[in-house]
């Protein structure tokens, strides 16, 4: 099982701010990868949360962060996939770029589908 070391990527502060200052609810969920699990194509998968949560309305997304020249651990790759597979947004940031491109792009889901909402 893979070990959460318990670091967290220094550029993981500003990323959340960026969401937050686009009208997100930002969830740290960083140290949470150390007793997370959750089941993929039937295994239990130890660790792998993405570092965030980011919520809008009817709209959020986990937001997995690494440092430029980072990659992504397996359980991170899974965790993203399984994501992927029911519906459920992530994205990998590596900048404040990154995060304010995918903050938009969401933001404007969110506020398209609370219309919708409206009638």
């Amino acid at each position: 099982m893979p070990r959460h070391d318990g670091r967290v990527d220094r550029n993981q502060g500003e990323i959340a701010t960026v969401w937050e200052r686009c009208g997100f609810w930002v969830l740290d969920l960083h140290k949470a990868a150390a007793t997370f699990s959750f089941v993929r194509r039937g295994e239990l998968v130890h660790g792998g949360i993405s570092d965030l949560l980011v919520w809008m309305g009817p709209v959020g997304a986990f937001v997995e962060v690494k440092a430029e020249g980072g990659r992504l651990e397996d359980t991170e790759e899974q965790f993203l996939s399984e994501c992927a597979e029911h519906g459920v947004w992530g994205f990998i940031e590596f900048t404040i770029e990154d995060a304010l491109r995918d903050a938009l792009w969401l933001r404007e889901r969110g506020l398209a589908a609370q219309r919708g909402m409206r009638g």
